[in-house]
C-alpha cells in the first residue's frame, strides 16, 4: 500500500491542487491558510509556522500539496498529537506564558534554528490570531526573512 500511495503522490497531476479554487472562503482563518500556501508556493518560502489552538489553520494549509513543511506551534498537547496526521505538518510544543507578539515570533524562529529546520537568511511566513488560543481566530499571516 505505501508503494502504491508514493507512486500516487510522485504524479505530475497530484502535485497541482485546485483545491478550493473557485470558493469563496466563509472563515477568516481558511482564507489565511490559502492565502499562505499560496503566497508559499509562488515565492521562496523554506517554512510555513502556525501558531495553533486547535490545528485547524495547518488542517487547511495541508490540504495543498507543496513540499514546504508547516510547523504547527502549540501548547495543547491534543493539538500536537493531532497535526501530526496532516501532510507535511510538524507538531512543536510551544508556551506562550509571559510573551508578546514580537517575542513569540523570535521564539519561534530561534526553535526551528536550533534544531537546524530553518537558517539565517531564509524565508519564512507566520500564521497566527490576534486572540491568542481561541478557536478560528487566525487572522494574520506575516512574511519575514530569518536574521
Amino acid at each position: 500500500m505505501a508503494r502504491i500511495c508514493i507512486g500516487a503522490e510522485n504524479q505530475p497531476s497530484a502535485n497541482i491542487s485546485k483545491h478550493r479554487v473557485e470558493c469563496l472562503f466563509e472563515r477568516n482563518d481558511e482564507t489565511i491558510a490559502m492565502a499562505a500556501i499560496y503566497a508559499a508556493n509562488h515565492s521562496s518560502v523554506k517554512a510555513v509556522i502556525s501558531l495553533t489552538a486547535s490545528g485547524d489553520t495547518p488542517l487547511l494549509m495541508s490540504r495543498l500539496k507543496t513540499g514546504i513543511p508547516i510547523f504547527a506551534f502549540s501548547e495543547k498537547e491534543k493539538t500536537l498529537r493531532k497535526v501530526c496526521l496532516y501532510r507535511d505538518v510538524y507538531p512543536v510544543p510551544f508556551s506562550l506564558e509571559n510573551m508578546d507578539h514580537d517575542s513569540v515570533y523570535k521564539a519561534m524562529v530561534t526553535t526551528l534554528k536550533q534544531h537546524q529546520l530553518i537558517a539565517s537568511s531564509d524565508n519564512v511566513l507566520f500564521t497566527c490570531g490576534d486572540f491568542v488560543g481561541k478557536r478560528g481566530s487566525t487572522n494574520i499571516m506575516k512574511m519575514m526573512v530569518v536574521a
